[in-house]
């Protein structure tokens, strides 16, 4: 279906787990994929393993051939996605040359024992040119309200991942990371959970980051590859980055490539590591945050002992005993993101930065908190 497909997909178990024949060797099968396709719901679904020749490769493609498709108003809402396919390249959402996407309300994470495939979501090389309707959305691209925990990608990828081609004009401008949770619970390393290549115009507001990330920033990575042209307007604002572990290592926000550092903001955040020092290496460090919050967010400081949402086929439940994707999406925010009694994150946002809800959907009062979890609500 080109153009305007109006569908919508909802509450469906679909898996590649079961299928015969050897472990991945060669990309090839994606378990879902919509091609210039716009007006896609795709809505309360469970989608894992794709490990199985021939299906290698992502969980979820949306993409484009090519003029005059332009995918608008694709909306991922409030699934659970989960196993990389065990060969490098894959992610479990790849999105190529979207018009407009909203991915919010998932849950993304890998549980192998391996290290497979690549980030839990990638989008990369907008539309561009005269292909770009008049009323198109703004922001064209939202990532908010998801989970993103237990990291077992290749040690120089990301969780979240804006850019990967390197093409010689923005591969992504115009979009917006907010109230999104991101739990460090596994010991693999990775390159940071929020990594930007080629882009210009994202703001990242409002989320969460925490636990043992090792990895080579602890916050953002951003560089350009192959023909970026330079990376321009980053806006980082009240976020909450925090390692109960004392552990944040050197660098918090690092670059490669062309950057325009000078362009970068970082406002309004909060740091802790445990009471040690925080990272002084880097391109950008908290210090250079005039409004930091330096102090503890009282979170869930044990993050080893995380039952993950994995689905039983048999007994048509989650693993924790939750019988809906919303229970566990609920149990794993208010076990991991949720703010304790004296937190310094509570009212030390930036009002005017503030998106007006959190990430269980609650409406945030006159003096927000930082990170993704309003205490207040």
């Amino acid at each position: 279906v080109e153009g305007d497909a109006n569908i919508a997909i909802e509450g469906f178990v679909i898996t590649g787990e079961g299928a015969a024949g050897p472990i991945c060797s060669v990309r090839n099968i994606n378990l879902v994929h919509f091609q210039n396709a716009s007006n896609i719901r795709f809505q309360n679904n469970i989608v894992f393993g794709n490990n199985r020749e021939p299906f290698c490769n992502d969980l979820m493609k949306i993409n484009r051939s090519g003029s005059p498709y332009y995918p608008r108003k694709i909306r991922v809402l409030g699934n659970v996605f989960y196993n990389h396919p065990q060969v490098f390249g894959n992610d479990l959402i790849d999105s190529v040359r979207p018009g407009e996407i909203e991915i919010s309300d998932n849950i993304f994470f890998s549980d192998l024992g391996v290290s497979a495939g690549q980030a839990h979501v990638t989008l990369k090389r907008e539309v561009t040119g005269a292909d770009v309707p008049p009323d198109a959305q703004n922001p064209r691209y939202t990532v908010n309200r998801n989970i993103f925990l237990n990291w077992e990608g290749d040690p120089g990828q990301p969780m979240l991942n804006f850019g990967e081609d390197g093409v010689e004009t923005y591969e992504l401008t115009d979009a917006v990371v907010e109230n999104n949770l991101f739990v460090g619970n596994a010991a693999n390393p990775l390159s940071a959970p929020i990594q930007v290549k080629g882009v210009r115009g994202v703001t990242v507001r409002a989320n969460t980051i925490v636990g043992d990330f090792p990895s080579s920033a602890f916050g953002l990575l951003a560089g350009t590859t192959g023909l970026n042209p330079t990376v321009e307007d980053l806006f980082v604002y009240n976020n909450l980055f925090a390692d109960p572990t004392g552990t944040m290592g050197q660098a918090f926000f690092s670059t490669f490539g062309s950057v325009n550092v000078g362009s970068i903001d970082l406002d309004y955040n909060l740091y802790w590591n445990a009471g040690n020092a925080l990272p002084s290496s880097g391109d950008i460090l908290p210090t250079d945050d005039v409004n930091r919050v330096v102090g503890d967010p009282q979170l869930e400081a044990d993050q080893s002992g995380i039952v993950l949402p994995k689905w039983d086929t048999g007994l048509r439940r989650f693993e924790s005993g939750s019988i809906t994707i919303r229970e566990e999406f609920e149990r794993l925010v208010n076990a991991y993101g949720a703010l304790g009694a004296g937190s310094a994150a509570i009212g030390a946002a930036d009002p005017a930065r503030s998106p007006a809800d959190d990430i269980l959907g609650r409406a945030r009062d006159a003096s927000p908190d930082l990170g993704a979890f309003e205490a207040s609500s």
